[in-house]
């Protein structure tokens, strides 16, 4: 096997500082000597990445045997998601603070306002297929990871106190809040995705 690497690439690869095995380390120098070009620009762009991108850059090349112009293009994806994520929380922050509700519709479709309560509960509302479902988060919610779960498709689960939705209160664990937390993810009328317990 006959590999030649640019000593700054081999320079960069020892600055990732994490342990690997040989043949993941072989595998990577493979693909360097076969795309000096794309090696060569991989190193300005991974420096380019802030610090958890370049974490997470590591991780996968190292540890989840990603190529190397994969694991950048993963770690490019996350840190984008990640800003975008980071503003839209201090975009509902400053509603909140003016004491405004916050309109957000995520990315399947389905619209939710949020709102800050009196007592410091948080009062989601989404409208789904034309269906109004209302949950009562706790004071102690965690609005940041909220926020991203939104912009991943998934209704928070963590700290719910109360689900109203068609005249009924529904248990924070019961098997139909599940199901009309799920019909909210995928924008479906929650009367169709579950059939609902009078008892609930």
């Amino acid at each position: 096997m006959n590999i030649k690497v640019a000593d700054e690439f081999v320079e960069f690869l020892d600055t990732l500082g994490q342990d690997t095995s040989v043949s993941t380390v072989i595998s990577i120098l493979k693909w360097a000597s076969e795309n000096p070009s794309k090696s060569a620009k991989l190193i300005g762009a991974v420096k380019g990445l802030n610090i958890t991108s370049r974490k997470e850059f590591s991780h996968m090349l190292l540890h989840l045997s990603y190529r190397p112009n994969e694991a950048l293009a993963s770690a490019i994806r996350g840190q984008r998601e990640r800003y975008n994520q980071h503003h839209l929380l201090g975009k509902i922050l400053a509603q909140l603070r003016k004491n405004k509700a916050y309109h957000y519709r995520m990315p399947q479709g389905t619209h939710c306002t949020i709102t800050k309560m009196p007592d410091e509960k948080y009062l989601f509302i989404f409208t789904t297929n034309g269906k109004e479902v209302k949950i009562t988060y706790a004071r102690h919610f965690a609005l940041g990871a909220a926020v991203t779960l939104l912009t991943q498709n998934i209704a928070p689960t963590l700290h719910l106190e109360e689900l109203r939705f068609d005249g009924k209160i529904f248990r924070p664990y019961a098997e139909n809040t599940k199901k009309i937390l799920e019909a909210i993810s995928s924008n479906i009328d929650p009367n169709v995705y579950a059939v609902l317990d009078d008892k609930e």
